[in-house]
């Protein structure tokens, strides 16, 4: 069977719930070093005078208020599940002489929710600025070949806009001294005012 020889993914999620405590589990880390992220935060203008905290309880409410309780814990089933390389971008692409591609990075590869790889490519940081277009021709075909179910359609959209209120939590989580400190560590040359001025200029875009 094939289920017992893959683990679930990196941040995977098999009810809407589980979509959203990957935003606080995010958020929660950069309320741990709140004081030292605030001196880069108070740099952007956009965000000076935005209870961040507020703006995160009322985005979810927003995006998931069409949910009753029994279904924002609805559980994927088992049947339901597809293996999700997790960081689906544009930068994991190879594209080859003859025009056929392949995929790469499968470090945090594993059971996801079925519409989670469509969420992860829209709304990854490293995709978001393609334009509607394409993200909708993505979205689309990969919904028609599928044979998505309507409740799997709605969920999909559901899961793009929380993955990237997800994105905004990282990337404040990112400023945040332990994660400065991880980054450095990881990188030989690493150049922390240009890594700081990047994870903001993410944020505000």
């Amino acid at each position: 069977n094939v289920h017992t020889k893959f683990t679930p993914a990196y941040r995977a999620c098999f009810s809407v719930k589980d979509y959203i405590d990957k935003i606080y589990f995010r958020f929660d880390k950069y309320l741990k070093d709140k004081k030292q992220a605030d001196k880069y935060l108070t740099l952007l203008n956009s965000l000076k005078n935005l209870n961040l905290k507020k703006f995160i309880d009322d985005t979810v409410q927003t995006i998931t208020s069409s949910y009753g309780k029994k279904e924002l814990t609805k559980p994927t089933g088992q049947n339901k599940k597809r293996l999700n390389p997790s960081d689906f971008g544009a930068h994991n692409i190879l594209f080859r002489p003859d025009g056929s591609f392949c995929f790469i990075d499968f470090e945090d590869f594993g059971w996801d929710d079925p519409v989670k790889i469509i969420a992860d490519f829209i709304s990854h940081p490293q995709n978001v600025t393609l334009s509607e277009e394409y993200k909708d021709y993505f979205k689309n075909e990969y919904v028609r070949r599928s044979n998505l179910s309507l409740e799997d359609s709605k969920r999909l959209d559901t899961a793009i806009k929380l993955i990237a209120l997800e994105w905004l939590a990282y990337h404040m989580a990112a400023i945040t001294p332990e994660w400065i400190e991880r980054r450095k560590f990881a990188e030989v040359n690493f150049n922390k005012k240009a890594y700081i001025k990047d994870q903001l200029q993410k944020l505000e875009f």
